[in-house]
């Protein structure tokens, strides 16, 4: 079995106190990463979200537009 990896993609890890994000590539080579503090509450974790996925894709000098997944990991669900 075959498995096309998407060409890039951004990995988000939601934590209690800290939110990290990367851009790995088709080959999964890591282009950035970075790593900001988690916002409480629920508006403030989604906030928290956006805010890295962004950043992260900036730090990559990438659009948003040019990543074909995003993943998002979170405890407890």
């Amino acid at each position: 079995m075959t498995i096309d990896l998407p060409t890039l993609g951004i990995g988000v890890d939601i934590g209690g106190t800290s939110t990290k994000a990367a851009v790995v590539d088709g080959q999964g080579d890591v282009k950035a990463s970075i790593s900001i503090p988690t916002v409480g509450g629920p508006d403030g974790v989604v906030a928290t979200a956006v805010k890295a996925t962004l950043t992260v894709a900036r730090c990559a000098a990438i659009s948003t537009g040019d990543v074909e997944a995003i993943g998002f990991g979170i405890p407890g669900v």
